[in-house]
């Protein structure tokens, strides 16, 4: 427990350092002068639909490495560790059959969003680079987490990325980038160079290969990993639809709908703050919680949850109390334009949500990791179920 505490401890200052870049990217982008509310509307899309491709291309292999990658460390030899290989191998394909689907329904999205958020369609190209990045750096970080690596990945998702992003906008109002068109540009590489930075780490520490022989190990549980690995591909499917549906929707429905969405973007961005301890957290404690269920050490399996659960709650609530009270205030002494105080209430819910989801500690990642993972596939479906007639 000590060492999940330390690496808790040191990603969530890493991750907190994060925010900070991530507040002032977010300033600069909302700021009177700076970029129009459909310009950062555009933004959040991007992440929005790089989610949302990863998540088809994935396959649940993050799954795949979080609940079998004991049972490969414990009976092979490093350099005979397919974990991931098969991976990665799948996750591309995944990728490659997800650009052939954007190719066949181009003419659909072009449809949906053409009349209200023309700009999706201008930079629809550049939405496959950004989600490549987002898929490729995700089986990265899902292995790298399993070797003990997770302030590393917490470092370069939470500052590098963001500190890239802070460049490119300080570029952008310099002039040395020459218009927005060339920082969405740029901005759609920026998952790709912190994957790329990443994979060299874990090659350095020679701690990846990618052996092409198939092991004994995948062989014995190949029929598991392909039902472990569809229905969690299914319900993390269902669940990312349900979440960022809402984004999409509000692009491509209402006038001037990348404007709603930089509204929407900015809430969700301010209700981050409040889920950055469950990041360290949850990254520290997959390993352990893997390693647990393998021993059935039970008892180790009760601490974790019930610490995660107590500590994340009471800073979720006192940190949700202090944002709702000032939000106005924040508008207004930050010089954002006033269309942003449209995002008060919609920080509200969003808040509430990680306050609940908060308090209930690292559940998902218990489950993920146990015999019981078909219970997120079937969770994920009645959310898709309740939350797409409601949008």
């Amino acid at each position: 427990m000590s060492n999940i505490r330390r690496q808790s401890i040191i990603s969530s200052v890493i991750i907190y350092f994060g925010f900070a870049l991530g507040f002032l990217n977010t300033y600069l982008f909302t700021k009177e002068g700076g970029f129009t509310q459909a310009q950062f509307g555009l933004v959040g899309l991007f992440l929005a639909i790089g989610n949302l491709m990863y998540s088809f291309a994935g396959f649940g292999m993050h799954a795949f490495i979080y609940k079998f990658y004991p049972y490969y460390h414990s009976n092979l030899p490093a350099k005979k560790n397919d974990v991931m290989t098969v991976a990665m191998g799948i996750s591309i394909t995944g990728f490659i059959l997800v650009i052939i689907g954007g190719i066949i329904f181009k003419g659909l999205v072009s449809r949906k969003f053409l009349e209200n958020s023309a700009a999706v369609l201008v930079y629809y190209n550049w939405l496959f680079p950004f989600g490549l990045g987002i898929t490729i750096y995700s089986i990265l970080e899902a292995y790298a987490w399993q070797v003990k690596a997770s302030v590393l990945t917490n470092t370069l998702k939470e500052v590098v990325f963001r500190l890239l992003t802070s460049l490119l906008i300080l570029f952008t109002f310099a002039g040395i980038l020459s218009s927005f068109s060339a920082f969405v540009k740029w901005y759609s590489l920026t998952f790709l160079v912190i994957a790329a930075i990443l994979a060299f780490y874990l090659v350095y520490k020679k701690e990846l290969y990618l052996p092409l022989a198939i092991s004994r190990v995948t062989r014995k549980f190949r029929k598991k990993i392909m039902v472990l690995a569809g229905f969690i591909w299914s319900g993390n499917l269902v669940y990312t639809i349900a979440n960022v549906f809402d984004s999409l929707i509000i692009a491509a429905a209402l006038p001037n709908g990348l404007a709603y969405a930089g509204v929407f973007t900015l809430a969700q961005n301010i209700t981050s703050l409040i889920q950055a301890p469950q990041r360290g957290i949850v990254s520290a404690a997959i390993a352990p919680l893997s390693k647990a269920w393998k021993e059935k050490d039970y008892e180790k399996i009760k601490r974790i949850y019930q610490r995660s659960s107590i500590n994340q709650l009471v800073f979720s609530l006192g940190m949700f109390l202090l944002i709702w009270l000032n939000f106005t205030d924040g508008v207004f002494t930050f010089n954002l334009k006033t269309g942003y105080l449209d995002a008060r209430y919609v920080f509200f819910f969003l808040g509430l949500m990680r306050v609940i989801d908060m308090g209930t500690g690292v559940t998902s990642q218990i489950i993920g990791t146990s015999t019981f993972w078909r219970f997120e596939f079937f969770t994920g479906v009645i959310l898709l179920a309740i939350s797409l007639p409601l949008n």
